[in-house]
């Protein structure tokens, strides 16, 4: 019904597919997280722990190198981040402690107030010097990736 509204013509599933592919196309990649993760990819685990759709993540994710141990959609997992059982379940897939940890991301609520509560350090991704607004206080900042190997 809705596809008529809009005056679309065509099957709703394969304007579902042409839509999420596109949204995957829109995803940027940052020069310097490539280079970073392809100098960090021999000596740690790395994963990839998102809350995005199973539907919408692959079409992103083929864009970034081949350099991921796993990839943690929330959908599949039935929980999401900011909830510790995100990162227990991550925690228990490399049998690992959460000091063993570090998560990198973008968001202060969900990845960093989410590791912080789960034990596990943060790194706040923060390239626009953006005020945090919020209590929520990472272990430590970037605004570059390559900033990162300083860190590791």
């Amino acid at each position: 019904k809705a596809i008529n509204e809009f005056g679309l013509k065509g099957n709703y599933d394969d304007l579902m597919t042409c839509f999420n592919h596109s949204l995957g196309e829109e995803a940027y990649v940052n020069e310097n997280a490539v280079k970073v993760l392809n100098i960090l990819k021999d000596k740690y685990t790395l994963a990839v722990a998102t809350n995005g759709l199973t539907i919408i993540q692959p079409y992103k994710l083929t864009k970034l190198p081949k350099v991921f141990d796993k990839i943690f959609i929330s959908e599949e997992m039935n929980c999401m981040k900011p909830y510790p059982e995100y990162f227990k379940y991550i925690t228990a897939y490399f049998n690992c402690q959460p000091e063993e940890c570090l998560m990198i991301g973008d968001s202060l609520v969900n990845d960093i107030g989410g590791a912080g509560n789960s034990g596990i350090d943060s790194c706040y991704y923060n390239p626009g010097y953006l005020e945090k607004k919020t209590e929520i206080q990472p272990v430590y900042e970037i605004h570059d990736f390559v900033e990162l190997l300083d860190i590791v």
